[in-house]
């Protein structure tokens, strides 16, 4: 049978995977379309259930950033400013790959990719040193809202995300002096090495998968408010 996958208003590509008893087969969809247009493709799946594993590509910012248009110096200081902000976003959060397993579609059914982000900073004890939120991106797949369960998930840029993280810790020696850095920086970077691990990652997001409408909406709207704070 032919499904269709959309991938909906993500700032990532999504590279899949299908498996089935008739192998793996893999699919990539853009999150850069021209306007007006969706973000979707058509997959051939053989078996009533299968497993389906969304990862979170980077796009290819630097392509869409050369079509701008440079008229003056402004532009140019924009565009620079832009590309650099992009670049630094990408190392400091934590793009996770997903599993999930897929059963009950018909033919012509169509399975929905939404981007989804899990956020560290509030609602854990060490928010008390105004540590950097650690943030995880990735993928759920619901069919009429009804969201696929999860069966396993993994980082993808993990040694990037420490990188940030080890540099951004020694970093807070300018604003919060040399002897509180000293203690905040193995608190830090210990905290991002454990919430990095898959064993961690895949914890959590299963917990996140088996809220309820209820609960998964309270939680969203806490993380809303740890954004607009």
């Amino acid at each position: 049978m032919k499904i269709s996958l959309v991938l909906k208003e993500s700032i990532y590509d999504c590279k899949i995977k299908i498996s089935d008893s008739h192998g793996e087969r893999y699919y990539y969809i853009s999150a850069l379309c021209e306007e007006g247009m969706t973000s979707s493709i058509i997959a051939e799946v053989f078996d009533n259930e299968f497993s389906l594993s969304l990862v979170p590509i980077t796009s290819d910012i630097k392509s869409a950033l050369n079509e701008i248009e440079e008229n003056d110096w402004k532009d140019k200081l924009a565009k620079k400013a832009t590309g650099f902000l992009m670049n630094s976003l990408d190392k400091m959060i934590l793009r996770v790959g997903c599993n999930y397993h897929i059963k009950g579609l018909q033919d012509g059914d169509r399975l929905d990719i939404t981007l989804q982000n899990y956020v560290f900073g509030t609602f854990d004890k060490f928010d008390i040193l105004e540590l950097v939120p650690m943030c995880y991106m990735f993928f759920e797949v619901a069919n009429f809202n009804e969201y696929y369960k999860l069966t396993d998930a993994y980082e993808t840029n993990r040694k990037d995300v420490l990188k940030f993280a080890k540099t951004f810790a020694f970093a807070d020696v300018l604003g919060n002096g040399f002897f509180l850095t000293l203690f905040t920086y193995p608190i830090q970077v210990s905290r991002v090495k454990r919430l990095t691990k898959n064993k961690k990652i895949s914890k959590v997001l299963t917990k996140f998968n088996n809220l309820s409408d209820a609960e998964r909406q309270r939680f969203l709207e806490k993380q809303e408010k740890f954004f607009d704070r």
